[in-house]
């Protein structure tokens, strides 16, 4: 990619990443090789944390619109240091990109047909350590699980999906083979009692 890092906007790469999508028709996985270089690019800014405005945050400390409509957005986030987010989805397909820090991140294939209530038979189907420039694609629902610790105190990542997240989201303990719905801001509320 020719594009200076300097001038890669996140509006240019909201246009790219979509661009990529419309000739995939927006199906993630095929797209998902052109669509984790265009945020790769944008991550090798320096400025990203200067940029943007405030948002709420279900599961980090702050969080910033980098670009957003209500069809797609970018954002970056602040993971705190040791605080394991456990397994959940977000009922949509999510790019993760490590702007900063270090993460360790696992996503989660369900391989029950999730007609009973309360009970998720999970696999993990990726688990690493995420470093500055690396970047990972979730796929939409039924396999949009995925749980993360950020490793150091500067840990910050870059998330792009398109629409909005879920209001309830499911919280999986994939050992029990159980999950436990809560609307989206609950486990925010309740870490921090």
């Amino acid at each position: 990619m020719a594009t200076s890092t300097t001038t890669y906007t996140p509006r240019q790469c909201a246009r790219d990443i979509l661009a990529v999508l419309a000739t995939h028709d927006n199906n993630v996985v095929r797209a998902t090789p052109e669509i984790i270089p265009h945020i790769q690019t944008l991550m090798r800014r320096p400025d990203l944390l200067e940029m943007g405005t405030p948002r709420d945050s279900a599961h980090t400390k702050d969080s910033i619109w980098l670009y957003y409509d209500p069809e797609f957005f970018i954002l970056i986030s602040h993971p705190e240091k040791d605080v394991m987010v456990p397994p959940h989805n977000h009922g949509t397909w999510e790019a993760i990109g490590l702007y900063r820090g270090a993460l360790q991140y696992s996503r989660y294939q369900r391989q029950d047909d999730a007609s009973r209530a309360g009970f998720a038979d999970l696999k993990q189907s990726e688990s690493r350590t995420l470093h500055p420039g690396d970047a990972t694609l979730l796929p939409g629902p039924p396999n949009d699980i995925h749980g993360f610790t950020g490793l150091t105190a500067d840990t910050y990542i870059v998330a792009v999906s398109t629409g909005l997240y879920s209001p309830v989201r499911n919280y999986f303990n994939p050992e029990a083979k159980t999950y436990t719905p809560r609307s989206e801001n609950t486990w925010r509320a309740t870490r921090s009692r």
